[in-house]
């Protein structure tokens, strides 16, 4: 549930920064590249108001991302993604767990074929990331993992996994309808020390995209379903995960004096999971849901960004359940040919461990990012 919460958020985000800038002209035969790059450093802290009920007194991460964009053969578009990220986690009982490393490499690329309505996308992730975990790894792992809090990485590595689809988006007037489809497999690969091989069951998805635009705004709906075949481990058939559903709306705007704007609200559901052989064990059916605002005010040759958001998390046997509230502000920088765009966000809330044992929790997360490029 976690990988599509983060799809979903980072989809919102770009329209977010994209809507008051004019759409570029496609590269004319002869001229330079068009290109665009971006790295940055984002850390993320959560601390607990009562560690002895969560186990945890205060978690967090450091990461690094890394990703760069081009044209190639003509229109086709290469992205390359990944990110480098450090996590620490500190237990009721003072002791520590770690988990540092590279995080799985991601290459993308979408060729158009039929104008701008038709394109063919392959996706592959290259195993840069740390794959075989230690027992206090693989606590600190799961703890990222949350859904409740929005770290932003779900996972360091996840083995070799290759995909495609297809992704269509006719235009009638001001309404548009996107329709995406695809499916991705992976290989094999060692999760954990002293452990068999594991291999993730493959995906199938499809997502429908309804949008209208019209006085300046831009109406989208958005619903999609993502089907999983059996995890195996050691040949054998290990784990059912729950296909997963969801649905998100949002209106993009701009205002007066180019500001603009999107307020969203979305909800994901996954269906229980079955665990098919020890040492696996059936997962409760869980839902997420999110409910966001983000405005862009220009500033000069920059912008200020303030947003908030909030979450609601909700698992059929009740553990790990709460819910969250942030506050945050960006700015868009000019500097020496690129943009810097650092951000502050504070996000409190509430968990659910177990019965009716509680415990609040602070966050806060500071993130500098440094975009370049032409087009």
């Amino acid at each position: 549930m976690e990988r599509i919460d983060r799809k979903m958020r980072r989809g919102i985000a770009l329209a977010l920064l994209a809507l008051p800038v004019a759409s570029a002209a496609a590269a004319q035969e002869g001229e330079a590249m068009p290109w665009t790059a971006a790295a940055g450093a984002r850390f993320e802290s959560y601390s607990f108001a009562a560690p002895e009920r969560t186990g945890i007194e205060r978690v967090s991460l450091l990461t690094v991302p890394l990703a760069a964009e081009t044209r190639i053969a003509g229109r086709a578009r290469l992205t390359l993604s990944g990110a480098w990220a450090s996590a620490r986690m500190v237990r009721a009982d003072g002791s520590e767990a770690s988990l540092d490393g590279p995080t799985d490499a991601e290459l993308r690329v979408a060729v158009p074929v039929v104008g701008d309505w038709m394109t063919v996308t392959g996706t592959l992730v290259v195993p840069t990331g740390k794959q075989r975990l230690t027992g206090d790894e693989l606590q600190v792992a799961a703890v990222v993992a949350s859904d409740l809090l929005p770290f932003a990485i779900s996972h360091w590595g996840s083995g070799t996994l290759g995909g495609a689809g297809v992704e269509l988006s006719p235009r009638f007037g001001g309404f548009g309808v996107a329709v995406s489809g695809g499916y991705r497999a992976g290989r094999e690969y060692r999760a954990f020390d002293g452990g068999g091989a594991y291999r993730p069951g493959d995906e199938t998805y499809l997502v429908v995209t309804l949008d209208h635009t019209s006085g300046g705004g831009r109406a989208a709906l958005q619903g999609g379903m993502h089907r999983y075949a059996h995890d195996g481990l050691a040949g054998a058939n290990l784990y059912r995960a729950g296909d997963r559903y969801h649905l998100t709306a949002s209106y993009a705007f701009a205002g007066e004096g180019r500001v603009g704007g999107a307020v969203y609200a979305g909800l994901l559901h996954r269906e229980g999971g079955a665990g098919l052989t020890l040492p696996s064990q059936d997962l409760p059916a869980q839902n997420l849901g999110l409910l966001g605002l983000a405005l862009r005010i220009p500033v000069d040759r920059g912008a200020i960004l303030p947003s908030a958001d909030g979450r609601i998390f909700h698992s059929a046997d009740g553990v790990g359940q709460g819910y969250g509230v942030a506050a945050g502000l960006a700015a868009e920088v000019p500097a020496m040919g690129a943009t810097l765009v650092p951000s502050a966000r504070m996000r409190m809330g509430e968990v659910l461990v177990i019965g009716d044992m509680r415990s609040r929790f602070t966050g806060a997360e500071l993130a500098l990012t440094l975009r370049r490029g032409r087009r």
